[in-house]
């Protein structure tokens, strides 16, 4: 009997130390584990940097920069770009017969339907465009400066770049004509002005 309680408590006793080995096991695999996802939450915060650090890289792809950010002031630098950008489309116009022609022959209608194209395409350019909105402020008679300078450089630059030419005095001798192509050589200026303008 006392044999079979020794046995009995060997058995036991063998039990326990088995029990003690596999906790021992359990405790070393929750010890991997832990260190596993703490590696994990490191690979977490890795990841997060890397994504702040593409949407930080994303944003700045998607700034302009050709295009001028929004401006609400108009400066001498906007001035000389439009006068640039008018001498540079006007002039081809300017020196080409077949436009002197066709100026010659504008009806009143016509003449003042290019002016108002003009006015037209410079508001829809420089305040309903998504390329830049350049609403400004600074306004003479309740006109906005940069339309009024814009209208200005036009005529200007037209009507001194067919004067540098000889087209004016020279090979357009009555003053109707000479009106009427520097309001049509004017309408491809004001088009190379406006884009000058938007141009940073």
């Amino acid at each position: 009997m006392v044999e079979k309680i020794e046995d009995l408590i060997g058995k036991i006793k063998k039990e326990v130390v088995d029990t003690g080995e596999d906790v021992d096991y359990i405790r070393s695999d929750i010890k991997k584990i832990k260190k596993e996802v703490l590696d994990t939450g490191e690979d977490i915060d890795n990841i997060r940097e890397d994504i702040d650090d593409l949407r930080e890289n994303i944003q700045k792809l998607h700034k302009p920069s050709i295009i001028k950010t929004i401006s609400d002031r108009f400066e001498w630098d906007d001035f000389a770009q439009q006068v640039v950008g008018a001498v540079i489309l006007s002039a081809p116009f300017a020196v080409t017969e077949e436009v002197w022609t066709l100026a010659r022959n504008l009806t009143p209608l016509r003449l003042f339907l290019i002016v108002a194209l003009t006015i037209i395409f410079d508001i829809l350019l420089l305040y309903h465009t998504k390329i830049k909105r350049m609403r400004s402020k600074t306004r003479v008679a309740g006109i906005p400066l940069r339309l009024l300078s814009l209208l200005f450089v036009t005529y200007v630059t037209s009507a001194l770049i067919l004067s540098l030419f000889g087209v004016l005095g020279g090979e357009v001798i009555t003053t109707m004509w000479e009106l009427k192509i520097i309001i049509l050589v004017g309408l491809f200026a004001n088009i190379g002005a406006c884009t000058a303008d938007m141009i940073r």
